[in-house]
């Protein structure tokens, strides 16, 4: 057992003890201390905090500022709740909780439900009636109670349950129903029906209460327009401090930025479709609009339905593997939708948002463009020289973008013409080879180490708020969608500050370490092959109707398991029979093959920590197994459609890490197996796979290899001291683990093939020794008997088959160069990233001062109501 957890269970008696001796008192019936009644009433609410015992009368008068707490009263056996109406309170408005001094006699007052954090409250309530005093609507609204109507209002509710539920709602994504059904269990948990149900005029009420608390941090209610004209009228978006925004956060002279360091200046956009934000087909009200309809994030319904209109349905086809992917996937749960889901617009690097739309008939360009148009014209992307963008489709987006921009956004066609169109560096691993090298931000100059991917991460976030979301009219679902961005987007301008300065911390940590790496990588190159690289243009061209790179290892004679995979996509698109109620069979086995290996690298990572136990590598042990456990569940809901008879097996798995979890592919079973369970054709599927997959483990085991040589020739060579030596083990340990890595791949990827049917001797994928992977020294010169020794298959045999002398010097060669390539890359975007977030963190800086003098000036106004410009004075000491 737990230490933490048992110095409690050693006391349990004695806790148990403690609190049931809050149900009884032992003054209770005694005297009160004013003489006039028993104690018999105490307070049950924790704001009086170890109340005494008292009578009813005194209970009632200490409780005037305190009208909706609950009340224990003595019954001769036990303490009742009971709320202060039934022993005698009254509420009165305008005087502090005393009666109003001009109240008639005969007036008897109103019966009030009240609903607060502690539950739901009858009151009897009493209104002032001094002369020119408000009417009853506003004088509850002034003691901090919202009413559910206008008129002879009778149910109302406390700003604090409004503020509570608020913060809850943003926070968890807490359902309102479940909400009020709690305030109801609050008031009585063993007769809920004997409670009022407040439940529609609360979401009433909350609808409004969500768009004031908007109206407020915005600044729209302080006319914010006026001093930021460069923004859009109205908006009530929240803006990313560390974005570039002109008049607003950049130094002067920015605009002489010169290109080679245009990464400090420039604008990185991501466009993301989300299928969890989805909306019912349901009967609803039709005249529901939006609070907000176009000053947040969601477009005017007009404007964005006359532009779908407009534009009409489009025939959107793709030539690349990963859309075919994409186009395969299973629809069966957009069905009874009106809305499909969103596509939103974020910064690329703060992961803020820029916009959102609806997506009507799935994701379409027309969704997207009309996105990024929302996007680029709130930023003023039309005086900012540079703009990139990042989107898992971009490759095919970009075609015809400057086209469908000038039919239906000709303002924008000028911004759209010089944007930099990239893919999201994990959704790249899904494109087919051309791609991966003319769109990936590893490879692409000014742009640091931006991922692309963080709009992706934030959607799981989003998905919790569909499960509300979706059953809502059209237009509160756009303003609550719009209240969770804009809070999300508040919570991470308040922990700018502490982003940037953690990325910064490692970000210099990184250029340090890349830089000695390269350096040390440089070298070991012959001087006049580094000269000749250093000529070469990084930019991809096109060579015989196919995409060639300085990044990009040029062909062999081996398919690779992406090729392997792109071939069987378009393979199964081409199907006559393809079920579209079905994953994609090569979607599901390349994710099986892709889980399989991070799962060996975790095992890698486990392993690495029993040797050398730190921090770090325990967190990334536990992250990995965290975003692996996710990727699983949903790796096993398509399996459970495509296998549908091995439940059993995965049932039966002894209880284990993650990342010992068994998948049960088809390779894991035996032949007659797979016959029997009706999965015969998903072996042979699997079969082609591993055999791209064993074949790029032996590429990549080659270059590991010779890796490790180049480190220690390295050491060999230059360095010198025990301190020094030392130091230069961890890179090659590291190296030696990555080899060994790829070694594993390589065995488990025959191993898989022989289970498939492949005869354990065919020589295409010889068994692999740990001698297989010797290479014989190249610093220094041979010496007796080398010329006697024999370096590894892995050199002269296997998938590459036989290679010549010649070929196997261009190989070796070809490795080199394009390692070298990728390790300037990955230096020069550290690089860039340092410079990138020095600006950031000054845009910033900027940003806070600027918003500190527009609230202090807005607070100084004088045409405004009481409390306007105190509450400036908080948000601008706020920013201070």
């Amino acid at each position: 057992m737990s230490a933490l957890l048992k110095q409690f269970v050693d006391v349990l008696p004695n806790l148990l003890d403690q609190i049931m001796t809050r149900e009884s008192d032992p003054t209770a019936g005694k005297e009160c201390d004013c003489a006039r009644g028993k104690r018999t009433t105490r307070c049950a609410d924790s704001g009086c905090y170890q109340g005494p015992l008292v009578c009813d009368e005194c209970f009632v008068a200490d409780h005037r500022t305190r009208p909706f707490h609950w009340a224990e009263k003595w019954n001769g056996k036990f303490f009742e709740v009971v709320d202060l109406f039934q022993l005698g309170f009254k509420f009165h408005l305008g005087h502090q909780g005393h009666p109003c001094p001009h109240m008639a006699s005969s007036n008897t007052g109103v019966q009030l439900t009240v609903v607060d954090v502690n539950g739901v409250h009858e009151t009897r309530l009493f209104s002032c009636e001094c002369f020119g005093c408000a009417f009853r609507f506003d004088q509850l609204m002034q003691a901090c109670l919202f009413p559910a109507s206008t008129e002879r209002p009778s149910l109302a509710f406390t700003f604090a349950v409004l503020k509570d539920f608020h913060l809850l709602n943003l926070t968890s994504k807490v359902a309102t129903y479940d909400y009020v059904t709690t305030l109801r269990r609050k008031t009585n948990d063993a007769f809920i029906q004997s409670v009022p149900n407040p439940y529609p005029q609360f979401l009433r009420v909350m609808r409004l209460w969500r768009v004031f608390v908007i109206l407020r941090t915005s600044g729209q209610s302080h006319g914010i327009d006026e001093l930021l004209p460069h923004r859009p009228e109205g908006s009530v978006a929240a803006w990313c401090h560390a974005c570039p925004q002109p008049e607003f956060n950049m130094d002067e002279g920015w605009e002489l930025t010169p290109a080679h360091k245009r990464h400090t200046i420039s604008l990185i956009v991501s466009l993301d479709g989300n299928h969890g934000l989805l909306k019912k087909k349901k009967t609803d009200d039709p005249d529901d609009v939006s609070l907000l309809a176009g000053k947040a994030y969601f477009p005017k319904d007009a404007d964005y339905d006359g532009y779908l209109a407009t534009v009409g349905d489009t025939d959107e086809k793709s030539t690349c593997a990963y859309l075919n992917a994409v186009n395969l996937q299973n629809k069966v749960k957009f069905k009874n939708c009106d809305i499909m889901g969103v596509i939103g617009v974020k910064c690329a690097r703060h992961d803020v948002y820029l916009a959102l739309a609806d997506l009507h008939k799935g994701e379409r360009y027309a969704n997207s463009d009309f996105a990024l148009a929302q996007a680029l014209r709130r930023m003023n992307a039309t005086k900012l020289p540079y703009i990139d963008q990042t989107y898992d489709i971009s490759c095919q987006q970009e075609v015809n973008i400057v086209k469908r921009f000038s039919l239906n956004f000709s303002d924008l066609v000028p911004v759209v013409s010089r944007m930099c169109f990239l893919i999201p560096k994990l959704h790249l691993r899904g494109h087919k080879e051309d791609c991966q090298y003319r769109y990936s931000l590893n490879y692409t100059p000014c742009v640091g180490q931006t991922c692309g991917e963080l709009i992706e991460g934030s959607w799981a976030e989003s998905n919790h708020e569909g499960a509300s979301t979706k059953e809502m009219n059209h237009g509160h679902r756009h303003d609550s969608l719009s209240a969770f961005k804009r809070d999300q987007d508040d919570r991470k301008n308040h922990a700018m500050h502490i982003m940037l300065f953690k990325n910064i911390t490692n970000a210099i940590g990184m250029v340090s370490r890349k830089r000695k790496e390269f350096e040390a990588f440089t070298a070991s190159m012959p001087p006049g092959k580094v000269e000749e690289w250093k000529q070469l243009s990084i930019e991809a061209v096109k060579k015989d109707g196919e995409w060639d790179s300085v990044f990009k290892y040029k062909k062999f004679k081996v398919p690779s398991q992406a090729t392997m995979y792109q071939a069987m996509l378009a393979e199964e698109s081409k199907r006559d029979d393809r079920n579209d109620d079905l994953p994609p069979i090569a979607v599901f086995l390349n994710s099986g093959l892709k889980l399989i290996s991070k799962q060996r690298t975790i095992r890698g990572k486990v392993q690495q920590q029993k040797n050398h136990p730190l921090a770090e590598t325990q967190s990334e042990i536990e992250s990995g197994r965290a975003r692996l456990r996710v990727e699983l569940r949903r790796w096993r809901k398509e399996q459970r459609y495509l296998m549908p008879k091995i439940g059993d097996f995965i049932a039966d798995q002894p209880t284990c890490e993650i990342d010992e979890e068994r998948l049960f592919l088809p390779s894991e079973f035996s032949l007659a197996q797979q016959a029997k369970y009706g999965f015969s054709s998903l072996g042979a599927e699997e079969m082609k796979l591993r055999q791209g997959e064993a074949h790029d483990a032996l590429w990549d085991l080659r270059s590991a290899v010779k890796y490790v040589s180049a480190l220690c020739i390295e050491k060999r060579q230059h360095v010198r001291g025990h301190k020094a030596n030392t130091r230069a083990q961890v890179p090659i340990q590291e190296a030696h683990r990555r080899k060994q890595l790829w070694a594993e791949k390589y065995r488990a990827a025959r191993t898989a093939m022989i289970n498939l049917g492949l005869p354990s001797d065919d020589p295409s994928f010889p068994e692999l020794h740990d001698k297989d992977m010797a290479i014989k020294t190249i610093d220094q010169p041979w010496e007796l008997g080398d010329g006697s020794k024999s370096e590894g298959w892995i050199w002269h045999m296997g998938p590459l088959g036989q290679l010549s002398d010649d070929e196997q010097e261009e190989w070796s060669v070809e490795v080199d160069r394009v390692r070298w390539f990728r390790e300037r890359a990955d230096l020069e975007r550290w690089e860039e990233e340092v410079e990138s977030i020095y600006a950031e963190l000054k845009r910033t800086i900027k940003s806070c001062q600027k918003m500190s003098e527009v609230w202090a000036a807005l607070a100084g106004k004088s045409d405004q109501g009481r409390g306007y410009g105190e509450y400036g004075y908080k948000q601008s000491a706020m920013y201070e």
